[in-house]
């Protein structure tokens, strides 16, 4: 969030930064990975811990997608009030702006789009060609996120 803020930020002080893409929102993502959904890890665990630890995994899961439904549903005001003060930009219109942003990208069920992986895959590989070797079927799953 500190960095969204610190970008609207910039963004009130330069009008036309000339940014490539601003993948914030679903236009600059679509126009930068072909997707207006694109699929940022939010939990990163090894598969052993996973297999002796699900109970956990579910319920942390289970929290973080409380949050994200909090904040989405609240407003940017309220959100803002929960951030701690030392996190939060001088200018109040500047965290507004970015909460409001990012309520827009927020996963509305907290899972992976089936074709999540093969796009960070994609955007990998343009920096490092080795990532085009990766079973993308190896890299998540939404087992934790069912409401089960």
């Amino acid at each position: 969030m500190l960095i969204a803020s610190a970008i609207t930020n910039f963004e009130a002080r330069h009008p036309t930064p000339g940014f490539l893409a601003d993948t914030r929102l679903a236009p600059g993502a679509q126009r930068a990975f072909g997707s207006a959904e694109f699929p940022a890890p939010a939990l990163i665990a090894q598969d052993a811990w996973l297999a002796t630890h699900a109970d956990a995994v579910r319920r942390l899961v289970r929290s973080v997608r409380e949050g994200m439904d909090w904040m989405h549903d609240s407003s940017a005001e309220k959100v803002r009030e929960e951030i701690p003060e030392s996190a939060r930009m001088s200018n109040a219109n500047s965290d507004y702006q970015a909460i409001r942003d990012a309520q827009q990208v927020i996963s509305p069920d907290g899972f992976m789009p089936p074709d999540g992986p093969q796009r960070i895959v994609h955007l990998l590989a343009a920096s490092d060609p080795r990532v085009k070797q990766v079973d993308v079927s190896q890299l998540y799953t939404n087992d934790f996120a069912s409401t089960k």
